[in-house]
């Protein structure tokens, strides 16, 4: 499975969830309803019977203050007998309200605990909702990744590093769309086979393929126990297959010529170096991955950097 699909598949399976999830909240929000509905009036009920037991509260404190205030009064007039009935009415007045007061804090503990029933009620009907919305936001971020993979090859990278695979996603979303369209590539791939230079006996890092006359594919491959160096030199590698193919298929026999000339100007003029040695296409390939990811490139080889500016049109 291409990456593309595999994004678009997860997308899916993304908002299927969603769904699941969304009919899940509204099983539990019918079912949990009903309870929140009498918790409400239950807690409404409360308050209000609170409401009636502090105003009685308050006026058994008021009748207490007036009963000790009349028992004091009743002492100072040496009348014991009438001060000690008053203060057993302020006593029973005052043992009223401590009762009232209890009774108040049984409720508001009654209240506390109703709340908290509530919200563990609304919060099991909440859960389901936001993870419905986080499915949804998962699956427009996976949408809106596979739009960005839209107009670059099929990308068949299973069994990469994905720090990797991003370097990739990255080097093909930066090059000119008419070099990486889907219609000049086929596609990417990532093989775990360990691919050995016949002639330099070193590992090959990437290779450009024709498959049954289709359009030329990108294989990239396992590098083995040391694995791949870094990321510049995986996209100087990748650069030069897609280098390859631009000189294959984009370049007209003009360009091309135009380019061994320009190649054997420089060996007249500078020698038989190295770099200038090889063939036509493959100095072109070399070139093509250094302008993108060699800094160092243009004051190297100026006329060489130019001729590729020239053919991205930059």
């Amino acid at each position: 499975m291409s990456l593309q699909s595999e994004i678009a598949a997860k997308a899916g399976e993304c908002l299927q969830k969603a769904n699941e999830c969304f009919d899940r909240y509204e099983q539990i929000k019918s079912k949990n309803s009903p309870e929140i509905g009498r918790i409400v009036n239950e807690i409404s009920r409360i308050i209000s019977e609170i409401e009636g037991l502090r105003e009685r509260a308050g006026s058994l404190a008021e009748q207490f203050r007036y009963l000790y205030s009349q028992a004091s009064d009743a002492y100072l007039a040496r009348d014991g007998a009438g001060a000690k009935a008053l203060s057993l009415q302020g006593h029973e007045a005052q043992n009223a309200c401590e009762t009232i007061n209890a009774q108040i804090a049984l409720f508001l503990q009654e209240i506390k605990d109703l709340r908290a029933r509530k919200s563990e009620l609304i919060n099991e009907i909440e859960r389901w909702r936001k993870q419905g919305i986080e499915f949804v936001e998962a699956a427009k971020a996976l949408r809106k990744r596979g739009k960005d993979y839209e107009n670059i090859p099929m990308l068949f990278l299973q069994g990469m590093p994905e720090e990797y695979q991003i370097t990739i996603v990255n080097l093909l979303r930066a090059l000119p769309g008419d070099h990486v369209s889907r219609s000049r590539i086929a596609g990417v791939l990532y093989s775990p086979k360990v691919m050995i230079n016949e002639k330099t006996g070193g590992q090959i890092e990437a290779q450009s393929r024709y498959v049954r006359n289709r359009k030329p594919e990108i294989v990239i491959y396992n590098q083995g126990k040391k694995g791949f160096v870094n990321h510049h030199r995986l996209q100087i590698a990748v650069a030069h297959e897609i280098g390859h193919i631009i000189y294959r298929h984009l370049l007209n026999q003009e360009q091309r010529a135009r380019w061994s000339d320009l190649r054997s100007s420089i060996v007249k003029r500078e020698g038989n170096s190295d770099t200038i040695a090889i063939k036509d296409e493959e100095l072109f390939a070399e070139a093509y991955s250094y302008y993108f990811y060699e800094p160092k490139f243009p004051k190297q080889m100026p006329e060489l950097h130019k001729f590729i500016q020239d053919i991205i049109g930059q």
